[in-house]
């Protein structure tokens, strides 16, 4: 079950993802670059393979799955977006770094967001808000004990049971610089080019409902 003020949260950042200046420009010129950043991507992601085959390196193997993860679903995001927010009116053309942060920074963390709000259709996941920090919080999973609790966060300190724990907090779209906030409403500073700003770690869970 998802609450009306999840789904106005999603709504919001929705719309401020279409507000993106990086849509405001020729949009071959951004499929290209798009194109060219998934290519690039994908090229760093067999290199870091490559590279856990040669020295038997585990830590290469997951660098390499987190990066062909975020590039995939990120550029995909991205070219869904541009297809449909991007113009054919002159414009400069965004530069490289600008089409990879999009990519990483706001079309990757979105597929979390997504995901987590399909699953919470179905009772796998609830998602709340926390109104302080202006943020999403995904709560997964059932009942912990606290020594269950200290294998997720062993610098915590823990009360005897939590009810559930959180794997991810999802805060709310940001762009622009400075303190200006796009919504108006405090929400936490994102990337310097915007983004979903997605920090996956433990946190005390709600002790009701």
């Amino acid at each position: 079950m998802i609450s009306e003020q999840v789904r106005a949260a999603e709504l919001e950042i929705d719309e401020t993802i279409r507000q993106l200046a990086i849509w405001k420009c020729p949009k071959n010129l951004l499929l290209r670059q798009l194109m060219n950043s998934w290519r690039d991507g994908v090229e760093l992601t067999y290199m870091k393979f490559a590279r856990g085959v040669m020295f038997q390196n585990s830590d290469s193997f997951e660098a390499s799955t987190s990066i062909e993860h975020q590039v995939n679903t990120g550029v995909f995001w991205c070219l869904k977006w541009a297809l449909e927010y991007a113009s054919n009116v002159a414009g400069p053309e965004p530069s490289a770094e600008q089409v990879m942060a999009a990519v990483i920074e706001v079309g990757a963390p979105y597929q979390l967001l997504v995901d987590a709000l399909k699953f919470a259709t179905v009772g796998g996941n609830e998602i709340d808000i926390d109104t302080e920090n202006r943020a999403l919080i995904i709560y997964e999973g059932g009942n912990l004990s606290g020594y269950d609790q200290a294998i997720v966060s062993l610098d915590h300190a823990l009360p005897p049971t939590y009810q559930q724990t959180p794997l991810a907090m999802v805060e709310k779209l940001r762009r622009g610089s400075g303190n200006r906030d796009v919504f108006g409403a405090g929400w936490p500073a994102g990337a310097k080019t915007g983004g979903l700003q997605v920090s996956c770690r433990s946190q005390t869970a709600k002790t009701s409902r």
